[in-house]
């Protein structure tokens, strides 16, 4: 009896038939990270979101064997589909996992500002192409310092977390960020995507338009659409007076930047309204938290 209680598992035992079916049901991870900015009331007066994801990634690491047999299975869950732009005659589908933030209207001076996270991923990522990023490796601690100064200056606090673990968290978006849009690289910028989905706010939000044509300002600042394009989504706690100021937002951005002399379009663009109801099993998956699986 004590021989064969002390026999142990040995999963490449198993056949390969089991094991791929293992694989498959390995769960995948949506996280969110929110933070708040309160008055002095206490009340939330605005807030953002941001997503990250886990696949179970470690077990590449465990032999060959493992490696050859679930790298294509792992690869496929970070790889499903997520609503890029709809128009009347076509809903455009993009199958990849891309960042992701959500946000009410108030947020987006955050997003853009001068060492904020857009200007930050576009620094990374830029860093990357031009074999800079062992440099950049070194300025992370200065990055960190940079996101703690603005959020502070913003007011933002991470829910259920310290400053230093608000700005860790910032970072390693960043980080990732800059990865994805390294890893779609070659090909036109619709391989890279920044989405950012829009909510209603704590109150009824005014200037939204306004806010819009700014983020876009930051977005056309950039010199080149090989960088990556930024996508406005909707969810269904919008109304339709913000909606429309939404897309006056980014229509006011684009003809600024056309007008401008510019030959290329504006890396600005509307995506899906109403994408929580609309695409609701692609939203569950990836801007909700929890497991999914393919």
């Amino acid at each position: 009896m004590a021989n064969k209680t002390s026999q142990s598992f040995r999963f490449l035992d198993l056949p390969a038939e089991l094991r791929l079916m293992i694989y498959k049901l390995m769960p995948n991870y949506t996280f969110r990270t929110r933070y708040v900015k309160r008055n002095s009331n206490g009340d939330t007066t605005s807030s953002f979101t941001i997503i990250r994801y886990t696949a179970p990634t470690a077990m590449l690491a465990t032999c060959k064997m493992v490696k050859n047999e679930a790298e294509a299975i792992i690869l496929k869950t970070t790889q499903r589909l997520h609503p890029i732009r709809v128009n009347e005659s076509h809903i455009y589908l993009m199958g990849f996992i891309t960042p992701r933030i959500e946000v009410d209207t108030r947020a987006l001076y955050f997003l853009r500002a001068e060492k904020g996270p857009f200007k930050k991923i576009s620094e990374w990522y830029s860093r990357i192409q031009t074999n800079q990023h062992t440099k950049f490796e070194a300025a992370f601690p200065t990055c960190t310092y940079d996101i703690c100064s603005l959020l502070t200056k913003h007011g933002y606090v991470m829910k259920g977390g310290t400053l230093e673990e608000a700005a860790r968290a910032l970072v390693n978006f960043v980080r990732k960020s800059g990865y994805y849009f390294h890893i779609r690289h070659e090909g036109p910028a619709w391989n890279r995507i920044w989405a950012i989905t829009l909510k209603k706010g704590a109150n009824v939000e005014t200037g939204t338009t306004i806010a819009l044509n700014a983020f876009g300002n930051s977005v056309v600042n950039r010199t080149s659409l090989k960088v990556f394009l930024v996508a406005i989504h909707t969810l269904s706690t919008i109304s339709a007076q913000q909606e429309s100021a939404v897309r006056r937002g980014i229509d006011i951005n684009q003809e600024r930047y056309l007008n401008s002399g510019c030959v290329l379009s504006s890396s600005l663009f509307f995506g899906a309204s109403h994408i929580d109801e609309r695409f609701k099993e692609v939203y569950d998956q990836f801007w909700t938290e929890g497991e999914w699986d393919i």
